[in-house]
């Protein structure tokens, strides 16, 4: 209960206590607005080893009546809250979960190609950057993927939803040479969009969730 009492705390201090306490009631709403589907063992904080889990945080929000807010006020959030609940969503919804899964018998589905090429092969495609800034992206609702740094080079993998734009820092990094499958769950409220950026070669294939 403390994790959630100290948000209330927040909220009551000065504005960078308010500006943190805006961006804690982002997450912890998105966390309740996706309970059906989340994972309840995920740790909410990665940095401590004793953070709280998903789920205790989800009853403790619920026995204290804190006020969470509805789909509809957190889309209309500040950009930071909303990357905020964008990466609780991501935690909780299947962002670390690494157990490969087999490969699809249908077409990856890829949604944009900048600044560099695609070959498609079965269910995977291969994107070759021509430029620093290439990526490749991939939206959908519930997405299943493997990513494969086919290249030289490592492969800086990033997620959003209700966010504009993605954080600073990727999700997850995959080390040239190695492969990471990656499968996200509805959350809900809006699609995700996954990211892949590297200045090599990166394969991705769709797998069965």
């Amino acid at each position: 209960h403390s994790i959630v009492d100290n948000s209330q705390a927040l909220a009551d201090g000065g504005a960078e206590r308010r500006e943190a306490a805006v961006e804690r009631r982002a997450a912890f709403s998105a966390l309740v607005l996706a309970k059906d589907r989340a994972s309840r063992d995920i740790p909410i904080w990665w940095l401590f080893a004793d953070s709280p889990r998903a789920g205790g945080v989800i009853d403790a929000i619920a026995a204290l009546d804190y006020r969470v807010l509805s789909r509809a006020e957190l889309l209309r959030q500040p950009e930071r809250a909303r990357r905020a609940a964008d990466g609780q969503l991501f935690d909780v919804l299947g962002g670390f979960d690494s157990v490969e899964h087999a490969l699809a018998t249908t077409a990856l589905d890829t949604d944009e190609v900048v600044d560099g090429t695609t070959t498609a092969d079965g269910p995977c495609a291969t994107f070759t950057p021509n430029a620093p800034d290439g990526h490749l992206t991939l939206t959908g609702d519930d997405l299943s993927i493997r990513i494969e740094a086919t290249g030289n080079a490592p492969v800086e993998v990033a997620a959003r939803s209700i966010a504009d734009g993605f954080h600073g820092y990727p999700a997850f990094t995959v080390a040239p040479g190695t492969s990471r499958d990656l499968t996200l769950r509805a959350n809900g409220m809006k699609p995700w969009t996954v990211r892949l950026s590297s200045v090599d070669a990166v394969r991705a294939c769709a797998t069965v969730p």
